[in-house]
């Protein structure tokens, strides 16, 4: 069968390569040793696809993480743009209320010394400026109730 096959085949090369009197024992060892080197070749052949394949995932695994990083690396760069348009227009109100309360307060001492020049006392409270608000508003009621009595009067003649 197979086996017969083979050792003529072994036979044969042998012939070619100058042994022309290897016996069957000797060709059954140079087979049984090139099945073992054939063995070896394939076992190195697995370990070597293994050690390919483990490889390729490996380099998928880090494409995909750079592209992840690159992703976020987009994401914050545009978070990044985002906040400094955010932090100028931060600095814009900020330099508007700034101006703001600088005239506020250049119109306050203004009026300040308007109230001074008028004799108006720092001691006057607002309490005190409602309740003489308040007497005032009674006192105006009053004269518009006597202005009606007397209207009532104009048309009578003198004494």
């Amino acid at each position: 069968g197979d086996v017969s096959s083979a050792l003529d085949a072994l036979s044969q090369c042998a012939v070619l390569l100058g042994c022309g009197d290897a016996g069957s024992a000797t060709l059954l060892c140079a087979l049984s040793e090139l099945e073992d080197e054939t063995a070896a070749l394939q076992h190195d052949k697995l370990r070597n696809t293994a050690k390919l394949l483990d490889l390729r995932r490996k380099r998928e695994e880090r494409e995909r993480r750079l592209t992840d990083l690159a992703s976020r690396e987009e994401g914050l760069q545009s978070h990044f743009e985002a906040n400094r348009e955010e932090d100028v227009g931060r600095g814009r109100r900020v330099e508007y209320i700034t101006a703001k309360a600088r005239q506020y307060e250049a119109m306050l001492s203004t009026l300040k010394e308007e109230l001074r020049d008028c004799g108006a006392s720092e001691a006057l409270y607002h309490s005190t400026l409602v309740e003489e608000g308040d007497a005032v508003q009674a006192t105006h009621a009053d004269i518009r109730q006597l202005q009606a009595r007397v209207a009532h009067f104009q048309g009578l003649p003198g004494d």
